[in-house]
Formats: C-alpha cells, sequence, structure tokens
C-alpha cells in the first residue's frame, strides 16, 4: 500500500512539472530542427502499439491505425501495418514507429497518462552482414492528468500531434540531406550492446529506462528497445522499487 502511494506522489511531481505538455495545439512545435538522415529516406514503416493498460483497444486498433496511415500518405510514407507490441513477427528490414502508453488509475475519475513516440530503423555495426534496430528519433514524453472520460481522446490526441511532428521532421530531412549509407549506430550504442552478454545479465537481472517509471526483466521485448544511453541496470527487485518504479505488466519481474 505504502508503495503505492509512494508512485501516486511521483507522479504527482512528475505531473506538475510536465505542466502545460499536453495542453499544446495541435501544431508542430519543432524547434532548431535538423535534418536526420536516417529519416531522409524513409518510405514505409510499421506502427507498433505498446501500451501497460488497454487504452486503445483491438477492436479500435485498425480505425485508429487507418487514421495515422492517412496522415503518413499524405506525405508519400506507407503504414506496412499496424500492430500491438506483443506481435514480435516482423520484417527487420522495416523501421517502426513505436507508440508508448502508460496509464494509472488514481481514483475520482482520474488517471495520469503518459504517452512517448519513438522511431527505430536498422542501423549496421562494424560486424559483417550484422545489423540491429536502434533507435534514431524520439518525441518529448506526453505527460498529464486526465478525466478517465476523456483519456482515449487524449492519448489519441497526443500521438497526431506528435506524428505531425514526425512526418515534418520526414518532409525537411528528404529535403535537406544526401542519402548515404545507413547510419550506423554510435560507439556508445555498441559498447552497451556488447555489454548484454550472458553473465552481466545474470548479474543485473533487471532494466529499466530513465525516462519511465516501470523496470523489467532484462530479456523483456520492451526492454530490448530502451535506447543505450537511457538503459539503467539494476541487480534487485528492492533496489527498483526503491528508486519509485513499478514492475513491468507484460515480464512480470
Amino acid at each position: 500500500m505504502k508503495k503505492h502511494i509512494a508512485i501516486k506522489i511521483i507522479l504527482f511531481v512528475m505531473v506538475i512539472s510536465a505542466a502545460g505538455i499536453c495542453e499544446n495545439d495541435n501544431k508542430p512545435q519543432i524547434l532548431n530542427i535538423k535534418a536526420n538522415p536516417a529519416l531522409a529516406g524513409l518510405e514505409r514503416l510499421y506502427i507498433v502499439l505498446d501500451q501497460h493498460q488497454r487504452i486503445i483497444t483491438s477492436s479500435v486498433l485498425p480505425a485508429f491505425i487507418d487514421k495515422l496511415s492517412a496522415k503518413f500518405k499524405q506525405a508519400g510514407l506507407t503504414v506496412v501495418a499496424g500492430v500491438d507490441s506483443v506481435d514480435i513477427e516482423r520484417d527487420p528490414n522495416v523501421p517502426e514507429m513505436i507508440i508508448y502508453i502508460d496509464t494509472v488509475y488514481l481514483g475520482n475519475n482520474k488517471a495520469v497518462v503518459l504517452v512517448e513516440l519513438s522511431f527505430a530503423a536498422k542501423a549496421r555495426l562494424e560486424k559483417p552482414d550484422s545489423y540491429v534496430k536502434s533507435q534514431v528519433w524520439q518525441a518529448k514524453p506526453a505527460l498529464g492528468l486526465i478525466d478517465k472520460s476523456k483519456l482515449k481522446e487524449h492519448i489519441e490526441s497526443s500521438i497526431l500531434k506528435e506524428v505531425d511532428n514526425f512526418i515534418y521532421e520526414c518532409l525537411y530531412s528528404r529535403e535537406n540531406t544526401k542519402i548515404t549509407e545507413a547510419v550506423k549506430p554510435s560507439k556508445l550504442s555498441e559498447n552497451k550492446q556488447q555489454q548484454t552478454s550472458a553473465d552481466e545479465k545474470s548479474e543485473y537481472p533487471f532494466v529499466a529506462s530513465r525516462n519511465s517509471r516501470i523496470y523489467h526483466k532484462s530479456d523483456c521485448t520492451t526492454a530490448k528497445r530502451i535506447t543505450p544511453t537511457n538503459l539503467i541496470r539494476l541487480k534487485t527487485k528492492e533496489e527498483a522499487e526503491q528508486s519509485g518504479r513499478r514492475p513491468c505488466q507484460r515480464c512480470k519481474p
């Protein structure tokens, strides 16, 4: 009970610090934009939904994907498919728009909701014929305290706004970048990947992102998408929970 109260307090502090994030209009809010070579040659993509509470259910997912697909189509981009994150059979050559949604219900018809978009594309490593999907774009997390009755509407609005920003960056990068060979991960990324050995997984069986209040087993599918610069390794559940994090509902650490 005390742990749940502590988590709620942390989330309220996060809401206060993020005040205004969810109240922006739907126009692209991009400052100091730079061409991103990884987006310049983009033609097709997956939309991958990763949510810990089933807000966008399987019954409404097709209509929502159609709405997003229409936006991408206007920019000359093709959505290959919209899938739930548990659907792991995806073409490794097709980049992914990952939509992360986390919701905590607080009573009084209120909920704290986090919406975060990122984009991962295939990148070649130094080893011949060795590739990995690496995060090449990430939106600023949208965090807010929302009435339950407006939860789905708020989540969809937040996603659509960030998709507009992403499309704008794609178009800008397309016009201002000379398309070359796929961008290689940084040395930091390579070093982090090399650290995921069996011995290290044994010593640090749990991981978390600096930007998330959730911790996972080191082999959780969601954990594998945490960028190396945001990755936190944890030895025990107690260490994770003392940091104010709660267990992932997918891998159940």
